[in-house]
């Protein structure tokens, strides 16, 4: 080799340093970390005063509820007196009611019979070419896609009658 540069000779030994090593490591056999029970003992200490924080943060004390009110002889009376008017309007009004058959009046049922006429179709037209280009060409956008078509569908320029 005539002449290598200085970074690619660096970039050789550490390719080849780190392949060492990796080859020791592999021969030696990598024996996991153990921790030591000191260091175990102390993170569950600090897991459980976490905890303990957790629960305390969570769990507010809770408002003193107002002593119950004293039972008075008024509310119930008020409450049985207007049950017992609700029982007598409920039974005086009847469960069901027939609903009432709407009768047309005479325009109504003009409108109706000129509608089914229209929609039975007795008057169709007879529809020729011309109109129903005339009908495609009347919408402007229509108009457009049809001279776009013409245009690639159609003969090209080259070929065409000046």
């Amino acid at each position: 080799m005539e002449h290598l540069d200085g970074q690619v000779i660096l970039l050789i030994i550490f390719v080849v340093i780190s392949a060492l090593k990796w080859l020791y490591e592999k021969i030696k056999g990598e024996q996991p970390h153990e921790t030591p029970e000191e260091l175990e003992d102390i993170y569950e200490d600090f897991r459980e005063e976490i905890r303990q924080r957790q629960t305390e943060v969570q769990q507010p004390p809770a408002p003193p509820s107002p002593p119950p009110l004293p039972p008075s002889a008024r509310p119930t009376q008020q409450v049985s007196a207007a049950s017992t008017q609700q029982v007598a309007q409920a039974q005086s009004t009847p469960r069901f009611q027939r609903p009432k058959k709407r009768t047309l009046s005479a325009e109504e049922k003009a409108a109706a019979a000129r509608f089914q006429q229209l929609s039975s179709g007795s008057r169709q037209r007879k529809s020729s070419p011309k109109n129903s280009v005339r009908e495609l060409l009347s919408n402007p956008l229509s108009t457009r896609q049809a001279i776009i078509l013409t245009e690639i569908l159609g003969k090209p320029k080259s070929l065409r009658d000046a």
